[in-house]
């Protein structure tokens, strides 16, 4: 399994300038955090590394893939007819209603 040995960070300038050290580096299973205004801007990494990233993402064996399934599954399970029925009915608001019910809140505060 290809992992990075260790994470190195270089700004902008750096690796433009040292390009050949950067492609070196990435080679080497050194990853390398090129920093722009002191933040991550991107990450060079070796391909072995790259294919390992690409295959667990497609693959989506990753904890946010697991989330995001069962995120799915429990809004799928919440999208019966009479819940959504129940939600379309929270939406129309009668504002005479509305109003009436926040003038009697207020007088109860004020009496």
């Amino acid at each position: 399994m290809a992992t990075a040995t260790r994470l190195e960070q270089m700004n902008a300038t750096e690796a433009k300038n040292c390009f050949g050290d950067l492609l070196e580096k990435a080679s080497n299973n050194v990853a390398v955090s090129l920093m722009k205004h002191g933040k991550p801007a991107a990450y060079v990494i070796s391909p072995a590394l790259y294919e390992l990233v690409r295959h667990r993402f497609k693959a989506g064996q990753g904890p946010l893939d697991r989330l995001e399934r069962e995120f799915n599954e429990l809004i799928a399970r919440m999208q019966t007819p009479e819940s959504v029925d129940t939600a379309k009915s929270l939406m129309t608001v009668d504002t005479a209603d509305l109003r009436q019910r926040v003038r009697q809140r207020r007088r109860g505060r004020h009496a």
